[in-house]
């Protein structure tokens, strides 16, 4: 029983990623990043515009309610929308008040991002100007 064990030499491989692997892959990120954070700020735009829209709604229901029942303009604390929203112009409009004819849209700004909600004659609210 002669058995001769012959000792390969044993190569080991390098692990890990090249220098030009690395650089790819961030020029990759690099380019998502450039096309993905715009879209973003522009999401944030219409989220703030749209959740100043949801409590010009809830404002409008209760300017309603209170007209309806003979009182003025009810107090009301805008999260979305500018903290200087005038209540009794947004009032007179939503409650129908005589001789109420708007001249001119009602712009409302929201409260971070300054994107503008637009009430128009009848209370109507809406993104954009038309």
């Amino acid at each position: 029983m002669n058995k001769r064990f012959f000792k390969m030499p044993i190569i080991h491989k390098q692990s890990g990623f090249t220098l030009i692997e690395l650089m790819v892959v961030i020029a990759i990120i690099g380019i998502l990043a450039a096309i993905g954070v715009p879209k973003y700020g522009s999401y944030l735009d219409r989220s703030e515009a749209s959740a100043c829209v949801g409590e010009l709604n809830s404002y409008r229901t209760l300017s309603i309610a209170e007209a309806s029942l003979g009182e003025g303009a009810p107090e009301f604390s805008f999260q979305s929308c500018a903290e200087n929203t005038d209540v009794e112009e947004l009032f007179n409009v939503f409650a129908g008040a005589a001789d109420n004819q708007l001249s001119e849209v009602i712009e409302v700004l929201t409260q971070d991002r300054q994107e503008t909600v637009y009430v128009s004659e009848g209370g109507i609210i809406s993104l954009n100007n038309e």
